[in-house]
């Protein structure tokens, strides 16, 4: 028996893959299974080169997926997080309108609707403040603008309180300065 592929030349081997007969010219190694035919490797590499590009088709078609995954979980958290500043500005709007609509005096500490007297009677607790300061004591000189009465003073251990002696006559309860606390207060 010759080779199929030269007829003058006697055959060596067959191919594995189609048994057409080769000589050893064109008997190719087939790994285990022995030899092979150049028609037979052209259609095996075509194959194998088919089933590379699917492959790479396969391989690109996932990865467009999982990027197409990624995008929907990005958008879906940046809404989550639109909605949740929305949740907390709605939640906040009625203290920041109720902030904008309060006309109210501003004073030491706080703020408080105050008249002219209450003023005055502030402004002399911040001079018995700087007395307190230089550890002294405020005569009867100072006095109340409202009640024209000297301020109460109450000492203790360690602080001195100064409090105004008409604090109703304010609208407050009690309007003091200490010597631990010289910022005056109003109650």
């Amino acid at each position: 028996m010759n080779c199929v592929y030269h007829p003058d030349i006697a055959a060596t081997a067959n191919c594995s893959v189609c048994g057409k007969a080769l000589c050893s010219e064109c008997a190719g190694a087939d790994g285990e299974n022995g030899s092979i035919c150049s028609r037979c490797v052209a259609v095996k590499a075509a194959q194998d080169m088919g089933t590379e590009i699917d492959q790479r088709k396969e391989d690109q078609k996932q990865r467009e997926e999982r990027q197409k995954r990624k995008k929907r979980l990005r958008i879906l958290v940046q809404w989550l997080i639109a909605g949740a500043c929305v949740a907390v500005i709605i939640s906040q709007a009625p203290e920041f309108i109720a902030m904008l609509n309060k006309e109210e005096k501003p004073i030491r500490i706080g703020t408080y609707q105050t008249d002219a007297r209450t003023d005055q009677c502030l402004t002399n607790l911040w001079q018995i403040s700087n007395l307190l300061q230089q550890k002294k004591l405020p005569g009867n000189e100072i006095r109340c603008p409202a009640g024209d009465k000297p301020y109460q003073v109450v000492q203790e251990k360690s602080n001195t309180t100064v409090h105004c002696p008409t604090p109703g006559q304010h609208g407050f309860g009690d309007i003091q300065v200490s010597s631990t606390n010289p910022v005056p207060r109003i109650r």
